[in-house]
Order: C-alpha cells, then structure tokens, then sequence
C-alpha cells in the first residue's frame, strides 16, 4: 500500500535475505546495493515485476547502469537495461558490472537502439555485462545486443558460469576474455547464441599482451574454460579463438557461417585466394597469431559453411568433430 518510489531508496534500505519487486515504468537511477547479501542463500535480490516492463535508463553520468562492484550474493533478474545518454568519449564502460562474489545477473537486456558499428562509429565503447572480478558469478538467461562487447570477462575471475543468454550482433565480440597473470580458470560457457559479430569473433580469448616476446610464446593466461553446446555463427572473423590459452574443452558446438573478414566486410574462398595474404577470418575454432595455446581438447563439434574449418597445432587433441563444407580448410 505504500510502496518506496526510487531504486535509491532499496539502494540504501536491502540486507541479506530481502527482495524488492519493481514495477512497470522507466528509472533514471542506478541499481547499486550499499550491502550485500550474506550467502546463496541469503541474497539481496532486485526482481522485475513479472509481467511489467521495467527499463533502467541510469544516471546522469551515462556509466554504468546496475553496478555490483564490490558486493556478494546479489540477484538482478528481468530488466531491461538501456543508458538515457551513454558516454562517447572512447572511456570502455559496462552497462552492468559484477566485481564481487556469488553474483547472479538473469533474465535482463541490453539491446541498443542503433547498430553496433553506428554506436562505435559515434565513440561508444560500450561492454553490455563486465565481470572485473570475483568468484561464482552467473550470467543466465540474458539477451546483449549492438553493443562493443556483448559479455567481457576480466581477471581476476573464477568460476564465471555464462549460460543460455543471447548476444548478438555486436561490435567486437560476443563474449571476450581479457585475462593477466593466468588469472581466468574454471569459467562454463554453455547453451548460447553467439552470432554476428561486427568485425571479430564469437568467443574470445585475449592473451597477456604486456609480456615480453619471448614471455608470450608459452603465455596461457586462461586456463580450465569449458565452452559447450554453444550455437557460435555469422560472426565477422572466427568461432572461437583461443589466443593465450591452456586446458579448455570445446565440445559438441554448433558452429557455422563464420565467414567474414575483422573489417567487418565478407571475403569467401574467392577473394581469399585473389589475396592470398589476407587474413581472410572466418575458422571456426583457431588461435590467433603471435600467440600460445597447449593442451586444449577440441571434440564432438558440428563446424560447417565457414572459411576455414579448425586450426590445430601441437599438444591439441582434436577428434570426433564433423567438419564438412568449409570453403577454405
């Protein structure tokens, strides 16, 4: 009967164990608890009324709309995220960002107007969920699209559990790794959409760039990532590369289309071969040049229709794969 009127107010007022439902209408305010909850089982939990469309536009300062930096055991499920005027000074920003532990965001969109090369083209550079850090934090059932980055992944991160969500048509990638110091282990990467990429990949891993040369030969930067089941197409350059990486499972993929060039453009087996110095994109599962990977298990994956089909080098076991139809390799 009388229910609180600003996100603020739940901001300063939710201890472990307390939810509050929103209601339909659009908030120019910022989801960001003053607590935390104080286990799994006793959470703070931000919850979209069912049924009601419930759209965070942030604050003035066009950053970072639901920010859980620095808190555990916090729920945001069913909200659409949107900024009123996001930051086009070329400054990466995360529409939702998770620097904390046991954190779940599910069932919430971040989906722009405009596409992903008209936001960057206008200085937009925009990550639509960044987990910075933390342990056991869940991605599930979100929808990311026209944005820089769909999903990025920086350590140090455990555990991260990225799950049946939607990210499509972004700039770059659909999900990024951006791992130092071998400091990104245990990450699940299961039962996505991860299609039409800009100019780069669906899923990829960025090795430590800042080591010295001889360093970043035997980098493995992120290690013990599990990617399954996932559908992976129509992206702009590869499947998924897998720069600065040891121990990762790649099994029973769906990966196809993946045909294009990193300039966003399409160049099929025709041109490649008019230029044959090209990169030319598009492998389903690869590595990218000038860096390690060892010790990866790529199996059971469907790959068809892309320019090449999968990339392997030494201390690779690559098997039971159906690789078919590729215009290249």
């Amino acid at each position: 009967s009388e229910p609180w009127q600003t996100l603020a107010k739940a901001n300063a007022s939710l201890g472990p164990g307390d939810t509050v439902i929103v209601r339909a209408g659009t908030y120019a305010e910022v989801i960001r608890p003053e607590s935390s909850g104080a286990s799994a089982s006793e959470r703070i939990v931000y919850l979209a009324n069912p049924g009601d469309t419930v759209l965070l536009a942030g604050g003035s300062d066009g950053d970072t709309v639901v920010d859980l930096s620095g808190k555990d055991f916090v729920t945001i499920d069913g909200f659409h995220v949107k900024q009123a005027a996001p930051r086009l000074d070329e400054g990466a920003f995360a529409d939702i960002t998770v620097r904390g532990t046991g954190n779940v965001i599910r069932n919430c969109s971040v989906v722009n107007d405009v596409s992903a090369g008209e936001s960057f083209d206008a200085g937009s550079r925009e990550f639509g969920i960044g987990v910075f850090a933390g342990e056991d934090n869940l991605l599930e059932g979100n929808r990311v699209d026209g944005v820089w980055i769909g999903v990025i992944i920086f350590n140090p991160s455990l555990r991260t559990t990225i799950r049946c969500n939607s990210l499509r048509a972004n700039y770059l990638d659909a999900i990024r790794f951006e791992s130092r110091k071998n400091l990104i282990a245990g990450d699940i990467v299961e039962q996505n959409d991860m299609g039409e990429s800009y100019i780069s990949d669906g899923v990829q891993f960025n090795g430590d760039f800042d080591l010295p040369a001889e360093e970043l030969a035997e980098d493995a930067s992120s290690c013990g990532v599990i990617i399954r089941r996932n559908r992976i197409w129509g992206n702009a350059e590869n499947g998924v590369d897998l720069k600065g990486t040891c121990h990762i499972l790649v099994e029973e993929n769906l990966v196809y289309a993946n045909v294009g060039d990193n300039d966003g453009t399409t160049k099929i087996a025709e041109s490649c071969s008019d230029t044959p110095n090209d990169r030319c994109g598009g492998t389903a599962i690869m590595l990218g040049s000038g860096t390690s990977a060892r010790d990866n298990i790529i199996r059971r994956n469907v790959v068809y229709d892309n320019s090449g089909g999968i990339l392997t080098i030494d201390s690779w076991r690559v098997y039971n794969n159906t690789i078919v139809a590729n215009n290249r390799d």
